[in-house]
């Protein structure tokens, strides 16, 4: 065992600079806590590898924790010192003393390690020349562990001191200036990332095509045309902004028919021949230009040839070149011999024709008038008017009348008495034989409780009687008396009506035969649960959740939270005894700590040896025993 004051003595140990979440080095040996390389130890402050400015800084830790130590007895707990401690866990609380910009994590993110185990911190940032120096640190450390029969954390514990008890004191982070030549000029060609001293090196980015087969190659002012080099930094293309333009050859010169939009460079010997004489060059059209090699748009009116003169009638108005067809002149006229305007003599109708020839009895007072003939018959057709109703239907048809004078009234048979049943007064021709019915009064309807079958008139107001109700023979309050429903009716809803019952339905209003009621059952529904109950129906909230374990409380796996033994049992017996492998009476068989470890102690176990130790329990191999020589020990003595 070893007392918590010196457990954390720092061993440099072959470490690595990761820029990634540290990983524990399950191979790590000896316990406590491991320093990367480059660490150094002088005068009992260890400096942690050197930061250099301007550069990133990891620096990782390893963290074996010890099983049990010991103190020297000056930490109380409750009132009894403390000295022997089994560690439960350790964790590192904060790092003070860390430079602005640097931060420190933890391969699990809670910087805590149980005790057997491994975790690593690794210590990360970048600094400015501003930052230059000695930056010491405190590594805030507590733990848990158990004493006296009690487990305690450090960090509650109520005693002055006890919390910075694990606080590691001795380290340091050194911030230097490592000088870097180069270009820092973060826009300039060659700038270098690493440099932190500009060295006047810097020359400018300058964009442009790279390829030496390109038209514009090394076009360093913009001009679309390639430049020799000049081999001066800054001046010479250097980074590519794929400008780069193909060589295309072809006739560059655009007064020339051979002109190729696309070429740059012009052939040799030249491609351009023919200068372009720019006019109509189709036939066709009347600004055709024989001498024009380029047609320039001027085509605007298409040859049209016929009879360009007006006063004939083969004059064309869509020609515009004459052709001689001009040959008959034009008569004026109405040409249309079912006009009345109509003219033998004319050629050319004028659009004079305008009353259609029609036949017919030209007078007002005839009865067979024609508002539409404009010419009479010969000889006439006209006919002299009798007035009076044509309809020989009608009730007053009058048979010598040729002209309707809208007195026809139409015959409508019936009962002409008002004094009958079925008289009406829209009748004005009696039927024969007549059809009249004398009245009979009473109640017609025979839903009502008064109901007269002989009855052919209603009395007026009516005396009918009627019962109301519902009238459904379906509905669970159908009333068989009712001749008038009243909106009742309540259809049969089956169920069980027992309030009581499990299965109550609040809709139900009758009762299934047989019932169909089933009693309330109260207990755990859930099948998964500690206290299922397969006979309940109504859930009484209270299932308990199945937790398996060990239950047995005399067991060393023993789980006061389970309530469901493992099947089979994983319970395992208590075998007590020191459970520390450093321990003078350590006991490899034994998982339950008796806290009756005691500290290997080496020395000469011997005591009639000179230098027996009465602390010692463990004989050094070889033995350092030194035996006894009795005699004068004063060396000015005469004897001695």
């Amino acid at each position: 065992m070893r007392n918590l004051f010196t457990l954390f003595a720092f061993v440099i140990l072959a470490g690595q600079f990761s820029y990634a979440q540290c990983l524990p080095d399950a191979d790590l040996e000896g316990e406590f806590i491991h320093a990367p390389i480059g660490t150094t130890l002088s005068a009992g402050i260890y400096t942690l590898p050197t930061v250099v400015t301007g550069e990133s800084y990891e620096a990782t830790l390893q963290l074996l924790a010890p099983t049990d130590t010991v103190l020297d007895g000056t930490l109380n707990f409750q009132g009894v010192p403390v000295t022997d401690i089994d560690v439960v866990s350790l964790r590192v609380r904060g790092i003070q003393g860390l430079p602005a910009g640097f931060t420190y994590t933890c391969n699990d993110g809670s910087c805590e390690v149980l005790a057997g185990e491994v975790a690593c911190l690794s210590i990360t940032g970048s600094a400015s020349n501003a930052l230059i120096g000695e930056y010491p640190l405190i590594i805030e450390v507590g733990g848990i562990g158990s004493a006296n029969g009690i487990q305690f954390d450090t960090d509650s514990i109520n005693q002055e001191g006890s919390v910075d008890i694990l606080n590691i004191t001795n380290y340091k982070l050194v911030i230097q200036f490592v000088e870097v030549l180069g270009c820092t000029d973060v826009n300039a060609f060659n700038y270098v990332s690493t440099a932190n001293t500009d060295n006047a090196s810097c020359y400018a980015v300058v964009e442009g095509c790279l390829s030496s087969s390109a038209y514009n190659y090394n076009d360093y002012d913009n001009d679309g045309v390639a430049n020799a080099l000049t081999g001066v930094l800054g001046t010479d293309v250097n980074t590519s902004n794929g400008s780069c333009t193909a060589i295309l050859n072809g006739c560059t010169d655009a007064t020339y028919l051979e002109f190729s939009s696309t070429a740059n460079t012009d052939t040799s010997p030249s491609s351009c021949v023919n200068l372009i004489v720019s006019g109509c060059t189709n036939a066709l059209y009347l600004e055709y230009n024989s001498a024009a090699n380029t047609d320039n748009g001027t085509c605007l009116t298409l040859i049209v040839n016929g009879c360009t003169d007006v006063l004939y009638t083969e004059y064309n108005s869509a020609a515009n070149t004459d052709n001689s067809t001009c040959a008959t002149l034009v008569v004026n006229g109405c040409t249309n011999t079912l006009y009345t305007e109509y003219n033998s003599a004319a050629n050319t109708d004028n659009g004079t024709c305008v009353t259609l020839i029609v036949l017919g009895c030209t007078d007002l007072n005839a009865s067979n008038y024609s508002s539409s003939a404009n010419t009479e018959n010969v000889p006439t057709t006209c006919i002299a008017k009798v007035l009076g109703c044509l309809n020989s239907a009608a009730f007053n048809y009058n048979s010598l009348a040729n002209t309707s004078d809208a007195s026809c009234i139409a015959k409508v048979f019936g009962c002409t008495d008002a004094t009958a049943f079925n008289y009406s007064s829209t009748a004005n021709t009696e039927n024969v034989p007549t059809t009249c019915i004398a009245k009979v009064l009473g109640c017609m309807s025979p839903l009502a409780t008064n109901y007269n079958s002989a009855a052919n008139t209603e009395s007026t107001p009516t005396n009918c009687t009627f019962i109301s109700g519902c009238t459904n023979t379906a509905a669970f309050n159908y009333d068989s008396t009712a001749v008038i429903n009243d909106g009742s009716c309540v259809a049969f809803e089956y169920g069980c009506t027992d309030i009581n019952a499990f299965n109550y339905s609040s809709t139900a209003n009758t009762e299934n035969v047989p019932t169909t009621c089933i009693a309330k059952v109260l207990g755990c529904l859930n099948s998964a649960a500690f206290n299922y109950d397969p006979l309940a129906n109504t859930s009484d909230a209270s299932c308990i959740a199945k937790v398996l374990g060990c239950t047995d409380a005399n067991a060393f796996n023993y789980s006061s939270t389970a309530n469901t033994e493992n099947v089979p049992s994983t319970c395992i017996a208590k075998v007590l005894g020191c459970l520390n492998s450093a321990a003078f009476n350590y006991e490899p068989a034994a998982n339950t700590s008796n806290g009756s470890c005691i500290a290997t102690v080496t020395g000469c176990t011997d005591a009639t040896a000179f230098n027996y130790s009465s602390t010692a329990n463990t004989e050094n191999v070889p033995t350092t025993c030194i035996a006894k020589v009795l005699g004068c020990l004063n060396s000015a003595a005469f004897n001695y």
